[in-house]
């Protein structure tokens, strides 16, 4: 009988690891979130009031969730929210 048991328990243990195993951690769910977005943007930014040109139109690269501008004329930069990035 002690056999039998520890037979089941030994089986039991063995598929809870092989099922723990196939499941995709969150650390790799999260990294497709962020790369869902990866890519060239093109940005629109408009002017409510005031001298500025009425909408300026800039690229941006999106790499591994960060955001990243090759034009030298302004800045642009950020990620996530650290809540987002710690989720």
């Amino acid at each position: 009988m002690k056999n039998v048991l520890r037979s089941i328990l030994v089986a039991t243990i063995a598929a809870l690891l092989v099922a723990s195993a196939s499941i995709p951690s969150e650390a790799a769910r999260r990294a497709a979130r962020t790369r869902a977005f990866d890519g060239v943007w093109s940005v629109v930014i408009s002017t409510a009031y005031g001298d500025c040109p009425r909408a300026l139109r800039y690229s941006l690269r999106i790499y591994d969730g960060r955001v990243y501008s090759e034009d030298q004329s302004f800045q642009a930069y950020g990620g996530p929210p650290a809540a987002a990035r710690s989720a």
